[in-house]
């Protein structure tokens, strides 16, 4: 997958745009390793839209499990100062039921 783009600027200026203009919809930003350009640069943004959230995914929607378990990147979540979430399966997943 080429995600090089989503760093650019102008990529990140016209989806924070988008994201503003439709204040009724809540957008889900899909973090994982193939989408790090794009919430790399959300995270720089100032004053990020209320109606935008990150779902941790590193499974890329497959279900697959991630060896590593939940996402621990600080930086991310103290940064992000948003609600987010979890997908996958996760070696923890035995646990909850």
């Amino acid at each position: 997958v080429f995600t090089e783009n989503l760093a650019y600027d102008l990529t990140i200026h016209s989806f924070l745009s988008a994201v503003r203009s439709y204040p009724e919809l809540e957008f889900i930003v899909q973090k994982n390793e193939e989408t790090s350009p794009l919430w790399s640069g959300l995270l720089k943004a100032k004053d990020m839209p209320e109606n935008m959230v990150f779902l941790h995914d590193e499974s890329k929607g497959t279900g697959k499990e991630v060896a590593e378990g939940w996402p621990t990147d600080p930086t991310f979540v103290a940064t992000s100062k948003k609600i987010v979430g979890f997908a996958g399966v996760s070696y923890f997943s035995h646990l909850i039921r």
